[in-house]
């Protein structure tokens, strides 16, 4: 019986993605009394600096339906489509934000009523789509507990006092990565996606008061790139809590690649919302994303025999629970 009801669920979420195609030929936006449609926007963009964005935004759900049919061939590709959906309810939801970058901000933009339906429906499609994520990767109450105190301990640290900010365009120094990185290192690179950049990164985002247009990029995934760590806990975490070589050098790897991809996408956020060129994004967002990753790869280390201990009590706990 949960089968069929998982499957009917997992028909639906697919038939509402591929919904959004419907989304090119009927009204986006009302520019005052004016109806803009979707083909409008990509196909024809008269003051629309945006089109290639929106293009971009209006295919997310149809790709993400599309994935759902490799879900048992492919590992994690309930993870990719989630995301998607997600970026696709708040990038719709945000759309006239992001046009009124690049145009007379005077002018009077809002959502049709036809796409805020669909981005409810789009949000019920995700919803679904979690909970059969969530099927194969059940929560327990450790984890529940774990990531609620590592996402807080990560929020405080990005308090104004506890961190170097750079002024008036965003971005600061601080120590927030490292909690991040833990709860990725503990619990997954699934879990701790979901934790980091959808949790954490939707808090953050919300707190610092730029917009949920800022969201995608810059929280989403520049701070989910942390969840990276996931992928090299066996190589990293060991049962002896002795420092080893080759964990050193995995956490090292690990620091490169989640400082660079987060690096990165907040370079692509720059670029897309600010019009900033690609080369001084990358220089601006290098000044406090190098230092944070440089600052985390440090106490990561240093803190590498309590994260194997924990580790060990917790897997311990877990088997006399069963």
């Amino acid at each position: 019986m949960k089968e069929k009801i998982n499957f009917a669920f997992k028909i639906i979420a697919i038939i509402i993605g591929y919904l959004g195609a419907l989304l090119f030929v009927i009204p986006i936006l009302k520019i005052g009394d004016i109806n803009v449609f979707g083909y409008e926007i990509t196909l024809a963009p008269i003051n629309f600096s945006f089109s290639i964005m929106t293009f971009l935004i209006l295919l997310l759900a149809p790709i993400g339906a599309t994935l759902l049919f490799f879900e048992n061939k492919i590992k994690n590709i309930s993870l990719i489509t989630l995301l998607l959906y997600f970026l696709g309810v708040i990038m719709l939801a945000t759309l006239p934000n992001f046009a009124s970058l690049f145009n007379n901000e005077e002018i009077n933009f809002s959502l049709h009523y036809l796409v805020i339906i669909y981005c409810v429906f789009l949000g019920l499609a995700t919803l679904i789509i979690f909970y059969l994520l969530n099927n194969n990767n059940q929560y327990s109450v450790y984890e529940i507990v774990e990531s609620a105190m590592l996402i807080a301990l990560a929020v405080g640290l990005d308090f104004d006092g506890l961190k170097i900010t750079l002024g008036a365009s965003g971005g600061s120094i601080s120590f927030t990565t490292i909690p991040l990185a833990i709860l990725a290192l503990r619990q997954g690179p699934v879990k701790g996606f979901l934790g980091i950049g959808v949790i954490y990164g939707l808090i953050t985002c919300i707190l610092d008061g730029w917009g949920l247009y800022t969201f995608p990029f810059d929280y989403l995934l520049a701070y989910g790139s942390l969840a990276v760590f996931g992928f090299f806990k066996k190589l990293i975490v060991r049962d002896d809590a002795k420092y080893n070589w080759k964990s050193i050098v995995f956490i090292v790897v690990a620091s490169i690649i989640g400082s660079s991809l987060r690096w990165l996408f907040a370079s692509i956020s720059g670029l897309i919302l600010y019009e900033t060129p690609f080369v001084e994004s990358l220089i601006y967002n290098a000044i406090y994303v190098l230092p944070s990753g440089a600052i985390m790869l440090v106490l990561l280390i240093a803190l590498y025999k309590p994260i194997c201990l924990i580790d060990r009590l917790f897997n311990k706990k877990a088997v006399s629970n069963i």
